[in-house]
């Protein structure tokens, strides 16, 4: 039985987080018979690098300040979570990182050059000097750790900042890097976000990194499950600052994940779990600060605990509506289509509903409109997700839940998972809590 482990950068933002870190690894340790601890750069630490990345390449940046800084950073990480056994090797550690980072940054001022594989290879220095202060900590404590370079195990095309991931490489160097530790009870620590391609040139993941990373050995080692380590507890069934009343949802299916994140609630990226999901693998979404709360599990199966499971809300949007054909037309712009949420028609008449999240989207639609029949009007679109979402009686509850608004329209059928009630913006946050008390 093997476990993988992520945690994301709030995770692993100071000392006092990755004591919290350091205990769970700990914990879950004792309870498996082989971990995985993948961990992001501590928070803010990428964005810093990518930025120095940048200015190496312009003559005059003083690449050193900017480095110590960063060195300075983790240096006080490690003086107050590493015990005094092993703080002069973690000390140590942090410096050669550093060192190596600032002579790769210096030869870029030299090119005055900074291309996409400089902005990985600088990039994957925060996932380096995470994991080093991790293990160290781990090991002066008494775990049984050993830190593996993630350019071993995860191999990747040449897509720098954007890589895609070779599974069949990827599982042979899994089985050579990690699983001979794992069946040796140990604790593997190693990093999110990177790998390499054919040449052993760094490369990055893009989006959601760490948890493709997660996903990518857990696939490749036949993990258990695969646990993501935030800093909330779980997915919820609504946002919270929204509806008070949200509470973490106990399992969805990756469908329904998906279509949470297509639609706005911020919920991990489908896209970065799907080698789990592939592999019947659960996905746990745990909170690090609250890590006795249950969380929610994501499998590849449906599940069912209710017709509805969330409500999430898309604003601002502009509906149009009118004659079929001046809709489809208006709906198959290019400029639009990417912000097309959902449309739907009769013989004569359509409805389209487009997301407007800048002033500019919604001139274009208005553009779009001009010199037609269509009427534009500004809108929300609360999104009901759940197993039986399209289901006749599950329409019904939400028609008399909404009896007292006024209902642009109700979308269903166009996904076997979520139903989309139109109303007017005003009335957007009062129908997201008035459809959350059927979940």
């Amino acid at each position: 039985m093997s476990v993988v482990l992520k945690f994301g950068g709030t995770s692993v933002a100071s000392a006092a987080t990755l004591e919290q870190v350091r205990t769970i690894v700990a914990q879950e340790h004792d309870l498996s018979g082989g971990l995985v601890c993948v961990v992001s750069a501590t928070a803010g630490t990428t964005n810093a690098l990518l930025q120095l990345a940048h200015a190496s390449a312009l003559p005059g940046t003083d690449v050193a300040a900017q480095c110590e800084a960063i060195r300075a950073r983790h240096l006080t990480i490690a003086d107050e979570l590493v015990p005094v056994s092993h703080r002069a090797s973690a000390r140590e550690c942090v410096t050669t990182l550093v060192a190596e980072l600032q002579r790769y940054c210096e030869s870029m001022r030299t090119l005055e050059e900074c291309t996409p594989a400089s902005l990985d290879a600088v990039a994957s220095m925060g996932e380096r000097l995470s994991s080093t202060l991790l293990s160290h900590a781990l090991q002066a404590t008494g775990v049984d750790c050993v830190e593996v370079r993630a350019t071993n195990v995860i191999h990747t095309d040449s897509t720098f900042m954007q890589a895609k991931v070779d599974p069949v490489r990827t599982h042979d160097a899994a089985s050579s890097f990690i699983v001979p530790h794992l069946t040796a009870n140990r604790v593997v620590v190693t990093q999110g976000f990177t790998g390499s391609d054919a040449e052993g040139r760094t490369t990055t993941l893009g989006r959601g990194g760490s948890d493709a990373s997660a996903a990518i050995i857990g696939a490749a080692i036949g993990a258990t499950r695969i646990e993501i380590w935030t800093d909330v507890s779980g997915v919820f069934s609504a946002d919270p600052r929204l509806v008070p009343s949200a509470r973490p949802i106990a399992s969805l299916s990756f469908a329904e994940i998906r279509e949470l994140a297509l639609y706005g609630a911020k919920v991990l990226h489908p896209d970065t779990i799907l080698p789990a999901v592939e592999h019947d693998i659960p996905v746990l979404v745990k909170n690090t600060f609250t890590p006795a709360d249950p969380g929610t599990v994501i499998l590849a199966q449906p599940v069912s605990h209710g017709a509805l499971h969330a409500v999430s809300l898309m604003r601002p949007c502009c509906v149009v509506s009118g004659s079929h054909d001046e809709v489809q037309g208006v709906a198959s712009l290019d400029h639009l289509r990417t912000h097309l949420l959902v449309t739907g028609s009769s013989r004569e008449h359509g409805i389209a509903v487009i997301h407007t999240p800048d002033a500019k989207h919604a001139t274009d639609v208005a553009v779009a409109v001009t010199g037609t029949t269509l009427t534009m009007e500004q809108c929300a679109v609360v999104i009901c997700t759940g197993p039986d979402a399209s289901r006749v009686d599950t329409t019904a509850n939400i028609v008399s839940k909404l009896a007292h608004l006024d209902v642009h329209g109700i979308l269903t059928g166009v996904s076997p998972y979520s139903c989309f009630v139109v109303v007017a913006e005003a009335d957007a946050v009062e129908a997201l809590q008035c459809l959350h008390q059927l979940v």
